[in-house]
């Protein structure tokens, strides 16, 4: 370092406000000064240069002002400066705020699951929106700088979930232990996807619970499968396998068989390398009670149902024309939806909808000649009643066990109750 060098840092020189009406300099970010009058730049922030300047520049004239017109006259360099400094920072301002918004769209686009190309939509109905309630034309055109494009969206999303997936990954260092949920389904183009939920802690008991990764599984889906794909996770995340507490899987033999099941297969590698204690393994709590759900076999009343409902939504003009006959009829509910075996809680929904709206369904299938002797029977629809009031109860007791944040102790909870429940009943 120079000895000039040494001299200035050590001096610690700062500007002393004074200095803009006794010599018309402004400081600079970067360092230095600037002359309001000239827009001249003095380098060193130093009272003795900006007094050179000032009485080499303008000294003569400014001396002989009259000093209220002097107050005035710097007084109106100062606001021309913000002025300038306001129109040079405005853009970027505008264009930080677009993108913030374009990304915020972008969030609640993917967060909706709506499709990448409805961001052209929004977009216009936002213009539109500009255009009728702003009468500033510079506002009008802030809006316009708003980017939502199918290719933006795409990228933005891209970039959202690169971010998530750092805060996530940077979070995970920090943990003293984690456990692994994973379920395995398929998706509407038969491709099997092999979802990977994570739960750590950290030393200040902070626990993180999120989406680990999503793993397309083209080929077959055997335990050994499973395997490869999660220890591929745990060697890209940088997870040790020493601090896998748990893991909990959907029930499935491809994941909890005795021989080649996932969980035997990852529990012999921790056993090889000699890692204890192992971690515990259990079958998700929410599946446990969809399976313990279908115990109660009432098809004498879902076998009806369920017939009349695919009668009705089977073909579309016998469906449009049931829609069209409850809205003659104000109907409650405008349609009746299908029953979907993956969707566990379609069946409580359809059979819900299908007793509120027993009388219009009798109607309608006995005006084109179906009949529904059962839709008469009293005993029949005593237990019809019965089904629905237990499925909506077995529903409110899968949504409450779903979620994040919930732990063990509160999912136990939720399962009493709806024990109590069933007994006081």
């Amino acid at each position: 370092m120079s000895k000039r060098a040494r001299t200035v840092e050590q001096e610690n020189r700062q500007f002393n406000d004074s200095w803009t009406e006794e010599f018309l300099m402004v400081p600079l970010p970067a360092g230095g000064m600037l002359c309001l009058e000239c827009n001249t730049t003095v380098k060193t922030m130093k009272r003795s240069n900006a007094k050179s300047h000032y009485e080499i520049k303008h000294g003569q004239t400014y001396n002989q002002m009259n000093p209220e017109f002097r107050k005035e006259r710097v007084a109106s360099l100062i606001s021309s400066r913000q002025r300038q400094q306001s129109l040079m920072r405005r853009p970027t301002d505008d264009n930080k705020k677009a993108l913030l918004v374009g990304s915020k769209i972008a969030y609640l686009i993917n967060k909706k699951g709506k499709l990448f190309m409805d961001g052209q939509i929004i977009k216009e109905c936002i213009e539109i929106a500009a255009d009728t309630m702003c009468d500033n034309e510079q506002a009008k055109q802030v809006f316009q700088k708003i980017s939502l494009s199918r290719p933006t969206i795409t990228r933005r999303t891209e970039q959202l979930s690169a971010n998530i997936q750092a805060q996530l990954e940077d979070r995970m260092k920090g943990f003293l232990a984690y456990s692994i949920a994973l379920d395995e389904s398929t998706d509407k183009v038969g491709t099997a996807q092999l979802s990977i939920f994570i739960r750590g802690v950290d030393k200040n008991l902070i626990v993180t619970e999120d989406l680990l990764a999503l793993r397309s599984m083209t080929g077959t889906t055997t335990g050994k499968d499973i395997y490869n794909e999660i220890m591929a996770t745990i060697k890209t995340k940088y997870l040790a396998l020493e601090k896998l507490s748990a893991i909990v899987t959907d029930g499935a033999p491809s994941m909890n068989g005795v021989r080649n099941g996932f969980t035997t297969l990852l529990l012999n590698k921790i056993r090889e390398e000699k890692i204890s204690p192992l971690p515990l393994a259990f079958h998700c709590i929410i599946h446990q009670e969809n399976l313990a759900a279908k115990i109660l076999r009432m098809d004498n009343v879902l076998q009806v149902v369920k017939e009349t409902v695919n009668y009705i939504r089977s073909r579309g003009l016998k469906h449009r024309q049931f829609r069209q006959f409850l809205d003659e009829l104000q109907a409650e509910y405008e349609d009746i939806p299908y029953f979907a075996e993956v969707r566990w809680l379609s069946k409580g929904k359809m059979i819900g909808r299908a007793y509120t709206l027993q009388t219009e369904i009798l109607n309608f299938c006995e005006s084109h000649g179906r009949e529904l002797p059962e839709f008469r029977d009293s005993e029949f629809l005593n237990d019809f009643a019965f089904l629905v009031d237990i499925l909506t109860h077995l529903n409110d007791l899968n949504t409450k066990l779903q979620g994040k944040d919930k732990l063990i102790s509160d999912l136990y909870h939720h399962v009493g109750g709806f024990d109590g429940m069933l007994e006081l009943g």
